[in-house]
């Protein structure tokens, strides 16, 4: 999801190795590592957001029959990844209202959040953490 939102075409790129963990661990470690104010404020959001509680979410009667139900919860941390750039792919919006009440030109996060994403790809390809 990650890959396609930000339009990396990943899976040629050794995308294939992304998981929940490569979100919440070399994608948020990359964000980190990015030099721009965009960054810090993307990071400040996410870590918030992965501290809030999750929203109780009930298993409906007959989700069985569906295939197995989850027993771990989902990160918290990849939760946050993932809504935000689901929230920076969204082509209506011009404007990414954060946590903590500042808002970020939109092109300005995709760029961030791209470039950390392709670092990230390329070090997870080079085997680094």
């Amino acid at each position: 999801m990650v890959a396609n939102y930000l339009n990396l075409g990943a899976v040629h790129k050794g995308g294939r190795s992304i998981d929940e963990h490569w979100v919440s661990g070399e994608f948020v470690n990359a964000l980190r590592g990015h030099d721009s104010d965009a960054a810090r404020a993307l990071v400040q959001h996410i870590e918030q957001r992965a501290t809030e509680p999750a929203p109780a979410s009930d298993v409906p009667d007959g989700a069985d029959l569906l295939g197995d139900i989850p027993t771990t919860a989902p990160s918290p941390m990849g939760n946050a990844v993932l809504d935000l750039v689901t929230m920076a792919a969204d082509d209506s919006r011009t404007v990414l209202s954060l946590a903590d009440g500042t808002d970020l030109d939109v092109a300005d996060a995709r760029a961030v959040l791209a470039d950390s994403a392709e670092r990230a790809i390329a070090n997870s390809n080079r085997g680094n953490p």
